[in-house]
């Protein structure tokens, strides 16, 4: 690759990273020595050569010492780490630091932070190369992993063998190739992933981590390139407890066409899930364990959605097993599910399929807001199934009177 085309991804984002870097005049900042140098590092970086204008901004400070920031009235974050808070605008100011490994899992590294830890040093502990760039306080990039480079070749390349140290930073890469589909691993970092999986550290991963890496990755737009890294790699059952054979690249397929249509990631979590075993399924937030035991009721919708004149039992009857009365909330991606999963069948039975869906949620959306309260008054206190009897009818009835003045038919 020439250098013009480097230059241009450089030049492209040149204006922007000047306004990453570091203010002297900042009140708090102005509080250190001098000789203390202040980066802005990380994502914020990367993401700015890459055209995006609204970044989290992390910053490193070199040379300083724990007490140089508490003097200058930073508020320290935790325990493990040499890491404080701007007063103000919360941003995150750490002290350069190395790692060593002491332990299995991401928690079992040394730290090591004093004035000594250069740059570099702190730099080459990071995952990625597009991850260890740094803007200084004139607004020049510092770059000496090649991080540049593999933006333009849209390449995701590790630093240094420290890569396979901490398991997490394999589901980080995993959740990369979500976010940037035109990426590449490298083939050098490929394999060891591949060694990562074979020495056994993954499996000190715990589920709340997986969890978080995975909840992020599916929420990018292209999660199905997350789950084929993972399965190519063999690690569907060991990282998300699902045997091989129960993901293929139709899953994968149907995972991007969720993000495309903009269902949350908690509904992609149970589309992916539902089959789990072992920690993670054993862990999951309780958002996704509801939609998971929605599912069920998504399995046939062509059968659910034919003969609209059996609408009013089949339709009250599956709004209330969906909880839609007591939380209409969720309508709103169920209509994107159900959508998402139509999308399976033939495109000739699509269009009617599609419309008798729209006017089926429709429709519980409806009975989401129709007033029962007269209804139940009407019976007795004392019999609560003939109350349970009456708003079942009434909302029947209201369903076959909406449907005399649609323009479905069977």
């Amino acid at each position: 690759m020439g250098s013009e085309g480097l230059g241009s991804l450089e030049h492209k984002g040149q204006g922007l990273l000047a306004l990453l870097a570091p203010d002297r005049s900042d009140p708090y900042l102005a509080g250190l020595n001098p000789s203390i140098a202040i980066y802005c590092v990380g994502g914020a970086v990367r993401d700015t050569l890459m055209g995006d204008q609204e970044v989290d901004r992390d910053y490193l400070v070199v040379g300083a010492r724990p007490e140089d920031l508490l003097q200058a009235g930073f508020k320290p974050v935790g325990k493990d780490f040499p890491v404080f808070l701007h007063p103000d605008s919360k941003n995150e100011y750490a002290l350069a630091r190395t790692e060593r490994k002491t332990g299995a899992g991401y928690r079992g590294f040394e730290i090591h932070a004093d004035p000594s830890v250069r740059l570099e040093d702190d730099l080459c502990r990071r995952d990625l190369s597009i991850n260890a760039m740094a803007v200084d306080e004139q607004g020049r990039l510092h770059d000496p992993y090649g991080g540049l480079e593999d933006l333009q070749r849209k390449k995701l390349r590790h630093i240094s063998s420290a890569f396979r140290e901490d398991p997490v930073r394999l589901l980080r890469l995993a959740r990369f190739l979500s976010r940037w589909p035109e990426f590449q691993v490298s083939t050098d970092t490929l394999a060891l992933c591949e060694a990562m999986r074979d020495d056994g550290e993954l499996q000190a991963l715990v589920a709340e981590r997986v969890w978080q890496e995975l909840y992020k990755g599916l929420d990018e737009k292209a999660p199905g390139r997350m789950i084929g890294f993972l399965r190519t790699l063999g690690l569907l059952e060991p990282v998300l407890g699902l045997a091989q054979q129960q993901v293929d690249a139709g899953l994968e397929t149907r995972l991007n066409r969720a993000s495309t249509l903009g269902l949350p990631a908690e509904v992609k979590a149970a589309l992916l899930l539902a089959e789990a075993k072992g920690g993670l399924r054993n862990k999951l937030p309780k958002k996704v364990e509801e939609w998971i035991a929605l599912l069920p009721g998504f399995s046939a919708l062509e059968r659910l959605l034919e003969a609209p004149t059996a609408w009013p039992e089949k339709l009250t009857a599956w709004a209330s097993r969906a909880d839609v009365f007591r939380r209409p909330e969720r309508l709103g991606a169920m209509a994107l599910l159900g959508q998402l999963l139509l999308a399976d069948q033939g495109q000739e039975t699509n269009l009617k399929l599609y419309e008798r869906w729209g006017l089926w949620i429709s429709l519980c959306d409806e009975l989401s807001r129709l007033s029962v309260s007269a209804v139940a008054q009407s019976q007795s206190a004392d019999d609560p199934s003939a109350i349970r009897e009456a708003i079942e009818g009434y909302r029947q009835s209201f369903v076959h009177k909406r449907l005399a003045e649609s323009t479905i038919n069977d």
